[in-house]
Formats: C-alpha cells, structure tokens, sequence
C-alpha cells in the first residue's frame, strides 16, 4: 500500500471516528452494562482499526468495527484479568426456584431446540443468533451479514418458520413413538 492510500485509509479512519463512536460505544454499552469498560473498548477498537488499516473496508466500515470490538469484548471476557472473586463468605446458600424435574425438562427443550436449530441452514443459523441471542437489530444483522434489511426479515421468517416446521414434526414423531411429551 503507498503512502497516499495509507494517508486516505487513516483519514477515512479518523472520518468514521467521528461519525461511528457513538455507534459503537452503544453496541458495548449495551453487551458490558459499565461505562468506562465500554470507554476503554471502544478507544481499543478504533485504535486496532488504525493500527490495521491496510484496507478497511469502506462500504461495510461499520460491521468491521462493531466486529473488531466485539472479538475485543470477548477477549476481555476471556483474559486473566476478567475474574470475579467471590468470598465464601458473602455468598449466601440459594434455594432452588424450581424443582428437578423442572429443570430436567428445561434442559431436554433446550437440547430439543438446539438439535432442530442445527437442520437449519448456516444463514438460518446465523440470523437466530444474530436476533435472538445477540439481540441485534435488524439493521446491525443486516450489516453484519452484508444484506438488506428486508432480506433480513425474509431470512428470519424463513428461519423462524423452518424451526416450528422442525419442532412440529418432532413433537409429533415423540407421540407417535410414545416418549412423553
């Protein structure tokens, strides 16, 4: 890369800072629920951005940082320094809320619905996580996935429709098979 492509790439850097900041410190906010975390991770992802600036990527530059600060996210979670330490003695003994066998058949559905969501396709997959456990917009998946928002909304109904479709027959072959229900 010369140096006038350098000099553009880190201006359309400094550019998206500007315009992009607030975007991204939200979608952290949002993930960590502390503000000066959020802070830090944010400064890390523009920072990586910069660092890495070869060739970002100008149509997508927003899903490519809220990416760069995700992986950033995660990685905090997972470093040494992320531990929580609790006392024995600040913490006080539970009583479960629900029984065994509640939670016995919280996680056989649970088991259920994570088998069915593994015959749907890579992009199903894709957008339930992105919606549903991720709990991004429409836009935010959109962006992510390089689509449309209307295909977004097609992909998830489609999904979405699919899985019932799959858990319908499930449910169905367990009557008539007698496995309680």
């Amino acid at each position: 890369m010369s140096g006038q492509q350098q000099d553009e790439a880190t201006e359309l850097l400094h550019i998206s800072y500007r315009k992009l900041h607030p975007q991204v410190f939200h979608y952290l906010y949002c993930r960590v629920k502390d503000w000066e975390l959020a802070e830090d991770l944010t400064s890390e992802t523009f920072l990586k951005a910069i660092r890495y600036r070869r060739n970002p990527p100008t149509e997508y530059l927003a899903p490519w940082l809220i990416t760069i600060a995700r992986n950033l996210m995660y990685d905090h979670f997972r470093s040494a320094r992320f531990r929580y330490e609790v006392s024995a003695e600040t913490v006080e003994p539970q009583v479960p809320t629900c029984s065994a066998e509640e939670i016995f058949m919280r996680e056989a559905e649970a088991e259920t619905l994570r088998a069915a969501i593994s015959h749907l396709t890579t992009n199903q997959q894709r957008i339930l996580r992105y919606r549903f456990l991720e709990d991004l917009s429409v836009r935010e998946t959109a962006d992510l996935m390089s689509r449309h928002d209307g295909a977004v909304r097609s992909l998830q109904f489609r999904a979405l429709r699919n899985l019932a479709q799959i858990l319908s027959l499930e449910l169905s072959t367990r009557i008539e098979t007698g496995i309680p229900v």
